[in-house]
């Protein structure tokens, strides 16, 4: 266990919390005082780097009093990479003889399965004529009707997911991190994912430098109108679609998702990426409960002392 422990840590300080028996100070003393020197003996660290509780053993509930007055300032991972998105639309070629005579006989059987029986059919034959990109714009999480020249994307932009060292909040974690994307014309998009080990920080929207970004994935999505939803062919409507970053425990997942609910559902990407712990307390920061204050005793360790 030493040597596994060693070989992966490194070590600045050991802390003690809870109780170890309910019994009198004096061999409650004793005891711990021997539990401290086995410990340091089978871990061969000094005896100073074990700290015992210095608040009778109520570190997990003065912590937990904490985080529910100050949820804001604790999150359980940062990322521990930099993930980019790229989309491209283009029109699509017209479909050849067979494929229309295919769609002509699913019109005339009808039934409820039909419209997406036509949507797999197109999507499956639909390919791009590349002299004819169609534009696509960004939707802003803050303004949804927002349209100006910072909706506009920009051949080859690419934008911004998350940058290595950002926080995961916990909302993060149940819902993921969202883009959503528009064209006001039928197209097929690309959507490509691109992944890197450093970190990027540009300004909101802006175009992030692939230098030290590899490509991961492509999505291809069929972006298609519903004759039977007014807010797909109404003058000027939007042709919505998602791109998703979700997190679990040892992997990122993408989606990247049509919001007209048709066809078959496109298969997420999944890639192995654990996520690191993050650092909940700056540096500097003094966090009291009540009469107990919690302060840093060096970078990134902590230590709990009475006030």
């Amino acid at each position: 266990m030493q040597r596994n422990v060693f070989s992966l840590f490194n070590i600045h300080r050991i802390f003690l919390s809870g109780f170890l028996i309910e019994t009198k100070k004096e061999t409650y003393d004793f005891l711990e005082k021997i539990v401290l020197r086995t410990l340091s003996g089978i871990l061969e660290i000094p005896r100073s780097r074990i700290c015992s509780s210095a608040v009778n053993g109520k570190e997990a509930l003065l912590g937990a009093a904490y985080y529910g007055n100050h949820p804001e300032q604790f999150t359980e991972r940062v990322s521990r990479g930099s993930y980019a998105v790229q989309v491209r639309g283009y029109k699509c070629q017209e479909f050849e003889m067979d494929v229309k005579k295919n769609i002509s006989g699913m019109e005339l059987k009808g039934g409820k399965d039909m419209k997406n029986d036509i949507y797999n059919e197109e999507a499956a034959n639909a390919f791009i004529d590349e002299s004819k990109p169609v534009q696509l714009y960004y939707q802003a999480s803050y303004n949804q009707s927002l349209e100006d020249n910072s909706s506009l994307i920009s051949p080859g932009k690419v934008m911004l997911f998350i940058s290595r060292g950002d926080k995961i909040s916990a909302h993060n974690e149940m819902h993921g991190v969202a883009k959503r994307f528009y064209a006001k014309e039928e197209c097929v998009v690309y959507v490509a994912i691109y992944s890197s080990e450093n970190s990027t920080s540009p300004k909101s929207n802006s175009n992030v430098d692939l230098t030290k970004f590899d490509k991961i994935h492509q999505f291809e999505l069929y972006i298609k109108r519903d004759k039977d939803d007014p807010t797909t062919t109404d003058p000027g409507s939007r042709l919505y679609f998602d791109v998703c970053l979700k997190f679990d425990k040892e992997e990122f997942r993408f989606e990247a998702l049509p919001c007209l609910k048709l066809g078959h559902r496109i298969p997420e990407f999944r890639s192995r990426d654990e996520y690191l712990v993050a650092n909940i307390y700056g540096d500097r920061d003094r966090i009291k409960i009540g009469n107990i204050e919690i302060v840093p005793i060096e970078a990134n360790v902590l230590q709990v002392a009475d006030s």
